[in-house]
């Protein structure tokens, strides 16, 4: 459950491919798509733009869980018992 909730393996890696090769993906088909529209262009460059991006995105989730993670160790919830 961990697992899926924040997307850590065990060994703690964080699996970022998939959402980065998504998001690469999606850039690519949109800039495919502003060939067909006047007025636009596609840009490579926008590519690598829209892919920073994903990177930045990934990089603040880390950083959020990584924050969240170190204040649940530094201030345990007990559960009341049953």
């Amino acid at each position: 459950e961990e697992t899926m909730r924040t997307g850590e393996t065990p060994g703690g890696t964080v699996r970022i491919l998939p959402v980065l090769a998504a998001g690469f993906l999606y850039a690519v088909s949109d800039e495919i798509h502003q060939i067909f529209v006047p007025g636009r262009s596609g840009e490579p460059r926008d590519v690598l733009i829209d892919t920073s991006g994903v990177l930045i995105g990934i990089c603040l989730v880390r950083f959020h869980f990584s924050l969240r993670e170190r204040r649940k160790r530094k201030h345990p919830r007990t559960l009341p018992e049953v």
